[in-house]
């Protein structure tokens, strides 16, 4: 590797500094697994360490802020859990983007209820996408088959890939894999009832009855989602924006109720109806951002989710939100 492009690849930096500090891997042996030298292995902990993806605290036996904001939280959205990623050690790092630091905690969390599932649903997104790229390997058989719970999007953006992501999951749990050969959006109505219908779509359909996890990402209001706004016709953008969406799961959005706004989309859309994650034991949600603390308040609400993996800035926003709307 002779450029020091790695040295700006958050995740990569996580995995290396999991190896030294959780693997118990001496630098030699980091070195000859990535193909690095050493001194690149020096300079990758080093980095790990200025950016926050190792942080070496004190913690008082006396003091239980983080803690009690994530039980609050849980208790103010009336989830089964919340597992929250730290980010708010400084101003500096207010300003990062809390996708890699959620994306590190999902990593960790989400390996066990995987391995205890059957059959897992798979949403898109940038945190969804890097969760996966983050996870390990596991040594054993998962047992698990993955599931796209939404057709794919675009042609560049990775994480709108979904077929992809399952594909990735089922390759790190030695698992089984179902893909979905249509695009998200389809050309018309007809377009998707006659994909919907067809046998080889069955299995897809199937599978959705019987999953048991879920693990979807949240999206904020269609005028900050640059990328799938481009996605969307001109039509269904404008009667988005009159319906007051606040935000999306599965390319489905609804307003601050949580109540899916009328648009042509919802006749064109080819994936799961969110409104039947109610059913699915496990419904993780992977989202972050102050922009996203309207969408995440109504999902949890309408329990399209009972689990949520965020930063610990978010939290603060979403319980502050609530408690302004007492």
């Amino acid at each position: 590797m002779t450029d020091i492009s790695y040295l700006t690849d958050r995740i990569f930096l996580f995995n290396v500094a999991r190896m030294y500090h959780e693997n118990g891997l001496n630098q030699e042996e980091i070195s000859k697994r990535l193909g690095l030298s050493r001194p690149q292995v020096s300079r990758c902990l080093k980095k790990a360490k200025d950016i926050g993806i190792v942080e070496i605290t004190v913690n008082s036996p006396l003091s239980r802020d983080y803690e009690d904001l994530g039980e609050r939280l849980t208790s103010a959205l009336g989830l089964k859990h919340v597992v929250i990623a730290r980010i708010a050690e400084s101003p500096e790092k207010q300003k990062n983007d809390p996708v890699d630091a959620i994306s590190i905690s999902a990593s960790r969390f989400l390996p066990e209820l995987i391995k205890r599932s059957k059959h897992v649903g798979v949403g898109w997104g940038k945190t969804v996408y890097k969760t996966v790229l983050a996870m390990e390997f596991s040594k054993e058989k998962a047992g698990t088959i993955f599931v796209p719970l939404v057709g794919s999007i675009g042609m560049k953006a990775p994480h709108y890939q979904v077929n992809s992501i399952v594909d990735r999951l089922a390759e790190k749990f030695k698992s089984e894999s179902i893909f979905i050969n249509n695009p998200a959006f389809m050309a018309d109505a007809r377009a998707r009832d006659l994909a919907m219908n067809d046998e080889s779509f069955s299995a897809v359909v199937n599978t959705w009855k019987e999953i048991d996890t879920a693990v979807v990402g949240l999206g904020s209001f269609i005028a900050d989602s640059s990328y799938l706004e481009n996605e969307l016709k001109k039509d269904v953008k404008e009667q988005l924006v009159a319906a007051n969406a606040v935000g999306d799961i599965l390319g489905q959005f609804f307003d601050k109720n949580g109540v899916i706004c009328k648009s042509d989309l919802e006749h064109e859309l080819l994936g799961m109806n969110i409104e039947d994650l109610r059913l699915v034991e496990n419904v993780v949600c992977l989202s972050g951002g102050v922009e996203k603390v309207k969408g995440i308040i109504a999902a949890a609400n309408k329990h399209y989710f009972n689990i949520l993996l965020t930063d610990d800035i978010t939290a603060s926003e979403i319980l502050s939100n609530l408690e302004d709307n007492e």
